[in-house]
């Protein structure tokens, strides 16, 4: 579907400009009102659906788990702000795009990475609200891949660190 007539107008309004944290209206009332693709679109189907699900779900997360997911909520909505008015954009340009954002935000965007949270924790809970089903899509599949890499490296690097400075 192109973009809606008045998506330039949309993506001015400020929350759309700067999603409000802890929130996913940004999905809704930007990102699926400025490019509609309906119930089955990434806003509404995969963005705002795990979005709340997330929020609804943040007090089974320690306190840094807890902090990583208002983070990581917030980069994946600032992440698809030019989507907005992406007049080229289809509903499966901006479901890959979407899902292109995540690897960024899971690793490198605030305080703690998803390398940090405590897997006994934060991990069992990332995989109740994600559930089986969602963990082995395609698109999910190749964001664990990348992340998994994006731990590695981190945990190498960490290593050499602790070497060259011997700790």
């Amino acid at each position: 579907m192109p973009a809606a007539p008045d998506a330039d107008a949309i993506a001015a309004l400020p929350a759309c400009q700067n999603p409000v944290n802890r929130t996913c209206d940004f999905y809704y009332d930007c990102l699926e009102k400025a490019q509609p693709c309906g119930s089955d679109g990434y806003a509404v189907s995969f963005g705002g659906h795990y979005c709340n699900a997330f929020k609804d779900g943040v007090s089974t997360f320690d306190t840094k788990g807890q902090y990583w997911i208002w983070e990581v909520m917030h980069c994946l909505q600032v992440s698809l702000i030019p989507m907005l008015t992406n007049k080229t954009a289809t509903c499966d340009s901006i479901r890959t795009f979407g899902f292109n954002s995540h690897p960024a935000c899971y690793l490198t965007y605030g305080k703690y990475s998803i390398c940090d949270l405590d897997p006994l924790v934060d991990g069992v809970a990332l995989i109740k609200i994600l559930g089986i089903k969602t963990i082995l899509e395609v698109d999910v599949l190749r964001n664990e891949l990348a992340v998994g890499v994006g731990c590695l490296k981190e945990l190498l690097t960490k290593a050499i660190e602790a070497v060259l400075l011997g700790a």
